[in-house]
């Protein structure tokens, strides 16, 4: 069971974490569109029906955080890993919104780096274009926290 425990940066022994004392919460994978969809009907892909829902689900769970926790004055950090930390660094100014004093938020990213590199074949750039594709695919607008 000691894998399960938190570890490092998440440790909740004040010996081996700065912040074992801080509330955290962690951006996991959500729906694909680093929580940001917003898509009234859903995408059929294959034999698939794809809802793309993330902003959705992300304001659900921030919603259910303030309701059971108290995040307006303690000192707090989100996270993520690969889209989740691109999530958390998204989500960091509407995070900052809903405390007291947006000081006590921090967002520390892991993994969540993506080179924007030329293709080849194209010249275009690979992760901008991606990115821009999957905003437009999850319809994210003004209502998420990219724009």
């Amino acid at each position: 069971l000691d894998e399960l425990r938190p570890q490092g940066m998440l440790s909740t022994d004040p010996e081996k974490s700065r912040f074992a004392s801080w509330s955290k919460f962690i951006f996991a994978y959500c729906d694909g569109s680093f929580h940001q969809g917003n898509r009234i009907s859903p995408v059929s892909y294959k034999d698939s029906k794809l809802y793309l829902k993330g902003s959705h689900i992300t304001r659900a769970h921030l919603k259910y955080i303030q309701q059971k926790y108290n995040i307006k004055s303690a000192n707090k950090f989100h996270s993520g890993v690969s889209a989740g930390a691109i999530a958390a660094y998204m989500w960091t100014n509407h995070i900052q919104g809903l405390v007291d004093n947006p000081n006590v938020v921090s967002t520390i990213i892991d993994s969540g780096i993506f080179i924007n590199d030329k293709t080849v074949t194209t010249g275009a750039y690979k992760s901008a274009l991606m990115l821009d594709n999957m905003f437009k695919l999850a319809n994210a607008n003004e209502d998420t926290p990219f724009h």
